[in-house]
This record gives C-alpha cells, sequence and structure tokens, in this order.
C-alpha cells in the first residue's frame, strides 16, 4: 500500500506546473494535490511529514520561479479554498475571514464594493490571499499586513492553528510561518464611500499599468527594495539592465525590475538574468539586491519515492 492511497481523489502525479504560473515556467510536480478543505490538507501535511516528504504550497503562481526539471515532493494547490464570504458589516470597522485560495484582485473589488478602504494598495497584484499574507505583499500605498488582524495555518505536522498578527512576523515582503500552510485570514478593513476608494484604486492601478508589465508573463518584481537610497528599479535601470535577453526570457523595457517571459523560455534563462542583474548592481554601486522571486529548486530529494 503507498503512502497516498489515501488522497488518490486530489492527486496528479507529475503535474506539469507552467500554466499555473504568472510566469508560464515550471516542470513537473512529483505529487501534486488539490485538498478540498482544511481537514484533508491538515491529513495531507501530517502524512508528508511523517514520509519525510517536502511540501510546497501554491496559490496563484505569481511571485515564483519553478525550476524546468520540476519539484521534486509534494505541490500542494491552495487554489480550491477560495470562498469570501458574505456577511453584515459592522458600522464603523468590517472584519473579513477571506480563504487562501481567494484571488486577490477578486476580494479588491468585493471590499471596495462593499465600502471598504484598507486594500487599495494591493490593487493590480494577481496574486491569493494565502501568497499576499507569505510575502506580504503590497507598494508604496500599503501592504497587505496593514489589514491582517489573524491567520489559520495548518502547520508541517497537520495542526490547526489560529495566530494572531503579531506572530506572523510580518516585514518587507516577508512573513514567518514555520512552514505552514495558510488556510483563511481575518482581515479588518475600514467603511467609507465606495467611489472615494474607487477613485484611490483606479489611481493607483492607472499607475502600475503605466509603469510595470501587467500584461506579459512576469513573475512579478525581480528583487527586493534595499533600505534608503534608490530603489531597486532605479539601480537595475542605471545599470542598464532594461531590454537585456537571455534566450526568451528578457528584463522588462517598462521596469527594470520585471523579468518577462517573451514566450518559451527557461528557467535557467531567467536565473542567468537575475545573476547578471544583481551583479552589475553589486559591482557598480557596492549594493546588494534580495530576491524577491521565490524560486523552487529541481528534482533531487525523493526519486527513490513511489
Amino acid at each position: 500500500m503507498a503512502w497516498y492511497d489515501a488522497f488518490t481523489d486530489i492527486l496528479i502525479r507529475d503535474r506539469r506546473l507552467e500554466d499555473l504560473t504568472t510566469l508560464r515556467i515550471g516542470g513537473p510536480a512529483r505529487y501534486f494535490f488539490t485538498p478540498e478543505n482544511i481537514q484533508v490538507l491538515a491529513d495531507l501535511l501530517a502524512v508528508l511529514q511523517n514520509q519525510g516528504i517536502p511540501a510546497w504550497y501554491l496559490g496563484r503562481g505569481s511571485n515564483l520561479l519553478i525550476d524546468d526539471q520540476g519539484v521534486d515532493g509534494a505541490v500542494v494547490s491552495l487554489g480550491t479554498l477560495e470562498e469570501i464570504p458574505e456577511k453584515k458589516i459592522p458600522e464603523k470597522v468590517g472584519e473579513l475571514v477571506v480563504a487562501a485560495g481567494v484571488f486577490l484582485p477578486a476580494l479588491v473589488k468585493k471590499t471596495i464594493d462593499m465600502g471598504l478602504k484598507g486594500l487599495e494598495g494591493c490593487v493590480g497584484i494577481p496574486g491569493s490571499v494565502g501568497g499576499a499574507l507569505h510575502q506580504n505583499a503590497g507598494g508604496a500605498r500599503g501592504s497587505f499586513g496593514d489589514v491582517v488582524v489573524s491567520a489559520t495555518v495548518v502547520t508541517p505536522q497537520g495542526e490547526v492553528e489560529t495566530r494572531p498578527v503579531s506572530d506572523l512576523g510580518l516585514g518587507y515582503r516577508t512573513s514567518s510561518l514555520g512552514g505552514g500552510a495558510v488556510v483563511s485570514v481575518r482581515i479588518r478593513l475600514e467603511k467609507d464611500d465606495p467611489q472615494a476608494i474607487r477613485s484611490r484604486a483606479n489611481s493607483i492601478l492607472e499607475y502600475r499599468k503605466a509603469t510595470q508589465p501587467l500584461q506579459d508573463h512576469t513573475p512579478g518584481c525581480i528583487f527586493m527594495n534595499p533600505p534608503g537610497g534608490k530603489s531597486a528599479g532605479r539601480l537595475l535601470d542605471d545599470a542598464g539592465m532594461k531590454g537585456q535577453r537571455r534566450g526568451r526570457a528578457c528584463i522588462s523595457e517598462k521596469h527594470a525590475n520585471f523579468v518577462v517571459n517573451m514566450g518559451g523560455a527557461k528557467a535557467c534563462e531567467v536565473r542567468d538574468l537575475i545573476r547578471e542583474a544583481r551583479d552589475r548592481v553589486l559591482n557598480l554601486f557596492g549594493v546588494s539586491l534580495t530576491q524577491e522571486i521565490e524560486d523552487w529548486p529541481q528534482r533531487a530529494a525523493v526519486v527513490s519515492r513511489t
């Protein structure tokens, strides 16, 4: 009896991942699971932990580079956890519990329609709610963590925990979840005029459309902004990275902190561009950039498992 026999109804073997990422790059996952509820997810993670099989959590596939050889281990899709609950909003403060798989743009639109402000800074970010918490997504006008009250997380041991925001380790594009899978997030938003919120959100979105390659196959920003001084994008622009190519991967002409798949790009080509970009900035300006895009590794650790 195989360890995964209890999960065959949610398992796909060697499922290719490129169509599940915004960069459109990614080889097969040895085990690809789509748990339909928290209990199944908890049971699955406990078994994976017991078997020594690494788990990788996939939301909407943004901010992610997956190797062409794929991922050895289990990729657990949280996209099936996507309910936006309907509830009455208190007069001054609105709290919502939102599932991890909810598409962030859909949540932003929903809250604007409900007359709730606080998520405008996340407009145009194509990730999931769980991913937004994991990397504390946002921009100059605010981050997702600004509105978080708590999160429900399933630990690698299969335990379900609700953690206050103070225990989530949220920082600039970072969190500290201890390897757990986010299943839902409680957020607190404030009442405001829907038209005023929509106007602010549209202004932010129009700026992003004008300055970022939102219509291209891109994972998002390559690097975090270094503390103080110039942004990563400005440093990369000054280093002459705009338009640089490796095969079918290209640094965007619109924004130097974005890499674009022009069609058929390979993960190694993207990594070569990232390496060159980091080296140029370090050599020219003495600034060491920190990569923001997550990089999932090649098959290596579980080659003997069936």
